[in-house]
């Protein structure tokens, strides 16, 4: 339910990575716009796993830093 989401959440983020192997970067843009958001693109951070070689996030942190 978009709108019951957009309603609760006062900060929407949609990050994703230039080079995910299991989503394409369509789906990522599909997403913020039902969720009236931008997307972030995070350069070569795969599928933000470790796997992928992606064991911190910096940006995130960042976020969540300036709201509060």
């Amino acid at each position: 339910n978009w709108e019951k989401i957009k309603e609760n959440c006062q900060n929407v983020y949609v990050f994703h990575s230039d080079n995910d192997e299991y989503n394409g970067l369509e789906k990522a843009y599909q997403l913020a716009e039902k969720l009236n958001t931008q997307v972030i693109v995070v350069k070569n951070a795969g599928h933000f796993n470790t796997k992928s070689g992606y064991t911190t996030f910096p940006l995130l942190l960042e976020k969540i830093k300036a709201l509060i």
